[in-house]
């Protein structure tokens, strides 16, 4: 499973020269990633579907595949539903820091209880209205914690102008957000996952 493993973050007051953030946002250590989850991650974020062995000696199938990369197999993206192509500097990014990017991001979703356990509690709960809108961090959230997080670890993103900027976060967003709901659904394959995982990849692209 991907979720529940880990427990350890802290809390930092973040600050720029255009002022504080105001508010506290958990951040992860980067020598306390957990490496089994980290790997997964990686896995899924492979070129090409790849199959790997199971415990129980099997064939199956693993990885994203044309769903982050297209049919093309390198137009880095979101295919989800309709086709979303990465048109940043993101898309240029290292794909170790891109892989870095997205566990931190899966790790600061859980921290703020963005989870499909989450939706599945209010989905099966007699007030279950508006159940993904309800278990999902507000767009501008995700935007603070990821101007953050790239300003920390890619100066490129630093000298970009604020246009720029909103794009390459965006992007930035849109594939962590497809990458490890992804995995969700991988290890949860219903057509529950799926319905969460498709709405919150819609969010994402929205701004939502």
């Amino acid at each position: 499973m991907l979720t529940g493993r880990l427990f350890l973050s802290v809390v930092a007051v973040l600050t720029f020269a255009g002022g504080a953030y105001g508010q506290f946002i958990k951040e992860l250590p980067e020598d306390v990633r957990d490496p089994k989850v980290f790997g997964q991650l990686v896995y899924m974020m492979l070129p090409t579907t790849t199959s790997r062995q199971t415990p129980e000696g099997k064939q199956e199938k693993y990885g994203m595949g044309s769903a982050r990369t297209g049919k093309d197999g390198k137009t880095l993206g979101c295919y989800v539903n309709d086709a979303h192509k990465f048109n940043s500097l993101y898309k240029d990014v290292p794909a170790e820091l891109q892989q870095q990017w997205v566990y931190d991001f899966w790790h600061y979703c859980q921290n703020r209880g963005c989870s499909f356990e989450a939706y599945r509690k209010v989905v099966g709960s007699p007030d279950n209205a508006n159940a993904v809108a309800r278990t999902t961090i507000k767009y501008e959230d995700q935007k603070t914690f990821s101007d953050m997080w790239w300003r920390r670890h890619y100066p490129d993103y630093k000298g970009l102008a604020p246009f720029f900027q909103d794009g390459f976060l965006n992007d930035a967003i849109v594939d962590a957000t497809n990458v490890w709901t992804d995995f969700v659904c991988f290890d949860n394959p219903s057509a529950l996952t799926t319905i969460w995982r498709e709405e919150l990849v819609s969010r994402a692209i929205q701004k939502k």
